[in-house]
């Protein structure tokens, strides 16, 4: 008698379970939707709203969370507890039981969800410290300029007979781009 008991009562909660997962659907169905854009006269078509609310269940629970995203945090809670409302007459109806027991209605979150600012400053700030790097890399790689004698007995393979002195105007030229790049680099 005891198993019997156990038994029915594993049943009843597969059971149970198998009908949460029923009413997660009828939640995001069409009828729902429509009828909380009519109740709230809301500018959105049932996709729109699809993409705004979730309906999830904690694991081995019957109790279902319908979670709205929105940029209004007012708004959101609206809409979530006219989800809730409509949700819960269609599922009576279609169900054809009593009633849907409600555990608590929408509330207003203290902060934003998202996006977050530190998160995507964050993935910015990396992002453009990579991008920084990979520049100045490709840059340095394909640099095939001779510059040095080294680099001409290097890469040419001939010895260096001589080399051709900078003129006097040449070398204050040089000097003073060297100094410009110095007092940029200290800005």
């Amino acid at each position: 008698s005891k198993q019997d008991n156990n038994t029915l009562t594993q049943q009843d909660m597969q059971t149970s379970l198998s009908l949460t997962k029923d009413y997660a659907e009828l939640i995001k169905s069409r009828t729902v939707t429509e009828g909380v854009i009519a109740q709230l006269n809301l500018d959105l078509t049932h996709e729109d709203l699809l993409k705004k609310m979730a309906v999830d269940s904690a694991t081995d629970t019957r109790i279902l969370s319908i979670t709205v995203t929105d940029a209004d945090p007012y708004e959101a809670c609206k809409i979530a507890n006219a989800i809730r409302d409509v949700a819960a007459n269609h599922i009576k109806n279609v169900m054809d039981i009593d009633a849907v027991n409600v555990v608590e209605t929408a509330n207003i979150p203290d902060q934003q969800s998202s996006p977050s600012i530190s998160k995507n400053g964050i993935i910015g700030v990396l992002l453009g410290v990579l991008l920084s790097v990979a520049i100045i890399l490709i840059a340095y790689i394909s640099n095939d300029t001779v510059k040095t004698q080294e680099d001409v007995e290097k890469y040419l393979g001939l010895s260096v007979l001589g080399t051709i002195p900078l003129t006097e105007t040449d070398r204050k030229k040089k000097k003073k781009k060297q100094k410009q790049k110095k007092a940029r680099g200290r800005r």
